[in-house]
């Protein structure tokens, strides 16, 4: 997904069966001592499995890859095949930190268990990625495939957990988590433990009359399905992004309309006291996010994803507004998204490292 033209709870609703109002009060969770359930909580992958967590898809003209429902999968998108095992360690490049990431401890070098790339080399040539557990490598280099238009975003991999399948099968949608409860103070909540060691650009500077562009951005996602509607919105929550900060805006990606925001506090999301922030800066080390989606909040975004529907009626998922019940919804996905977008005279090498990744009510 893209941002901007540089590309890209209440606390409870009460709803009358007889008169279909919807109250707002003023609750949500204890953002300091909150208690968590978890929806999908993080899951170690072992080495037997590793191939069969990544869905390719190598241009817009071919189809999705099914994913399997209820597990954590990685997508890999635009990039290059990932079926060749990496047997040195691709988290480093000499001393160059490309992931920082080692999926080996000192006394051991099977790292063609946890990694994949197009070839059995370093990150000069092929863009790579690691699954051990729940830690997860994601190196995109663009100079290791070639450029190409892609309507409505970049080259990318999204580390995902998927409840409801892409055909929207009555199924996976009955048996599918609700996004909020009836109790009025409880909230979404997603965290994870992420750093950005490397981000390298080559090219002219960004200038959107040319079409230069070098950006990488990392950022949390997450997809809801509205039962009333039967439609479907998106959150983008970005940690970081190589150029600056943004102000909170409803886009669409050709398929679905979805709020994006920085990691901050606003209007929209509540950002623990305990988590980083939004960053423009690379950085080693794994640091700690979680932010809280309030049932007040969310629907100060629904209200934003309908005045856009409104102004667009005829883009995809927006040809009837979103309800303003919270206990309407339920989780389609969430996961991690890592992505890069370039012009035709430019080039990105970005590196990331995320664990942990879930999904929570906190109450």
């Amino acid at each position: 997904m893209q941002r901007t033209l540089r590309i890209s709870r209440l606390a409870a609703a009460l709803v009358s069966c007889a008169l279909f109002m919807t109250v707002t009060p003023a609750h949500s969770a204890d953002v300091y001592n909150s208690q968590f359930t978890a929806i999908a909580a993080p899951e170690c992958i072992m080495d037997w499995d590793i191939t069969g967590r990544f869905k390719v898809r190598l241009t817009q003209n071919e189809p999705y890859p099914a994913p399997t429902l209820n597990r954590f999968e990685m997508a890999v998108r635009y990039i290059h095949d990932v079926n060749t095992p990496i047997t040195t360690n691709f988290g480093h490049l000499g001393t160059l930190p490309v992931t920082n990431y080692n999926p080996e401890t000192p006394y051991s070098t099977d790292w063609w268990r946890w990694q994949r790339g197009k070839l059995n080399t370093d990150a000069n040539t092929t863009s790579g990625f690691q699954l051990k557990c729940a830690d997860v490598g994601s190196f995109i280099n663009t100079w290791t495939f070639p450029y190409q238009t892609i309507i409505g975003g970049g080259p990318h991999t999204a580390y995902g957990y998927t409840f409801i399948d892409p055909q929207l099968s009555p199924a996976s949608i009955y048996y599918a988590p609700q996004a909020f409860d009836w109790n009025p103070a409880t909230d979404l909540m997603l965290q994870f433990h992420a750093e950005m060691p490397l981000f390298l650009r080559w090219g002219p500077p960004d200038n959107p009359g040319t079409g230069d562009l070098g950006v990488a951005q990392l950022s949390m996602f997450l997809y809801l399905y509205d039962t009333t509607s039967g439609k479907i919105l998106a959150y983008v929550l970005g940690v970081y992004d190589n150029r600056s900060s943004w102000s909170p805006q409803v886009l669409h990606d050709s398929q679905v309309p979805f709020l994006t925001t920085p990691w901050q506090t606003n209007e929209y999301i509540t950002v623990s006291p305990y988590s980083q922030t939004f960053r423009t800066h690379t950085w080693t080390g794994l640091q700690f996010f979680r932010l809280h989606i309030p049932q007040s909040k969310f629907l100060l975004a629904v209200t934003k994803l309908n005045e856009y529907c409104t102004q667009h009626p005829t883009a995809a998922n927006c040809n009837l507004l979103f309800s303003n019940n919270p206990q309407s919804y339920k989780v389609m996905s969430f996961g991690v998204l890592h992505e890069v977008f370039r012009g035709p005279n430019n080039q990105v090498s970005s590196g990331i490292h995320f664990s942990e990744a879930g999904l929570y009510y906190a109450r």
